[in-house]
């Protein structure tokens, strides 16, 4: 399949992005920690972890709904070859 080489990104380079969001993430709440309010720090920590969250599963949802969308018009491409 030519469509699901080109949605299939490599592990290392998810794992890249998402260390690199938490970073961000994180980075700010433990600033927020040392040098403003703790409840702040921990609000901001609790909102980026559940942003990584939900952006990885959309992410893995879209991906997937996009494959099984390809492998759908593959079969109904193949079977309207059979038809003829």
């Amino acid at each position: 399949m030519i469509l699901e080489s080109k949605l299939s990104i490599p592990r290392k380079q998810l794992v890249f992005f998402y260390l690199m969001l938490a970073v961000v993430w994180y980075g700010e709440s433990a600033n927020e920690f040392l040098h403003h309010n703790i409840s702040s720090g921990i609000s901001l920590m609790v909102f980026g972890s559940l942003f990584l969250i939900v952006l990885y599963l959309i992410q893995s949802y879209f991906t997937k709904m996009l494959l099984l969308y390809q492998k759908n018009l593959n079969s109904t491409k193949h079977s309207l070859k059979n038809r003829r």
